[in-house]
């Protein structure tokens, strides 16, 4: 499905070999122009490891377009080289963790804030807080993916997986 709209896209464009190509939260490189264009994208398992393999972004779009027609909301575009603000008690897998959009995208923020409940760490403190990738976030914790275009608003509990959007 995103291979053949991307596919779409690049006919009748100029093209490179190296060219990134961004489709929804995803990025894709071109690994060689073709015919047919081949595409790679992150492999979702290690920083900076391309795939030709696009079916785990395909899985990813699946969900993130899911989620969005889910909870009946215009995604807000963000990408996975984009950053979140992340408290430093927050740790893979945490089971009191949650994300929230606070705002929208602007140069490398996400506008995302990963914490957990109950955090002991100072709010006001910016030594409490480190920013990190979306793609590294996704890397190690996977309960993220579904949600990185929800809108500025969104609050996901990652334990259960409850969502709230103020609309």
């Amino acid at each position: 499905m995103i291979e053949q709209t991307i596919q779409q896209y690049l006919s009748g464009r100029p093209i490179a070999a190296g060219q990134i190509v961004n489709a929804g939260w995803l990025v894709f490189r071109i690994a060689n122009e073709g015919p047919p264009v081949v595409l790679e994208s992150l492999d979702f398992q290690k920083v900076a490891s391309f795939t030709q393999d696009l079916r785990e972004a395909e899985k990813i779009f699946e969900m993130q377009s899911n989620m969005l027609h889910k909870h009946s909301v215009e995604g807000e575009p963000c990408t996975l080289r984009h950053t979140a603000v992340v408290s430093k008690s927050y740790s893979p897998g945490h089971p009191k963790a949650y994300i929230k959009r606070d705002t929208v995208a602007k140069d490398i923020d996400s506008g995302w804030y990963v914490g957990v409940l109950d955090d002991t760490l100072d709010i006001e403190n910016v030594n409490s807080y480190i920013s990190i990738s979306l793609y590294e976030l996704s890397i190690a914790d996977r309960r993220m993916l579904p949600y990185w275009l929800m809108p500025v608003d969104t609050v996901v509990s990652l334990e259960n997986g409850l969502v709230g959007v103020v609309k």
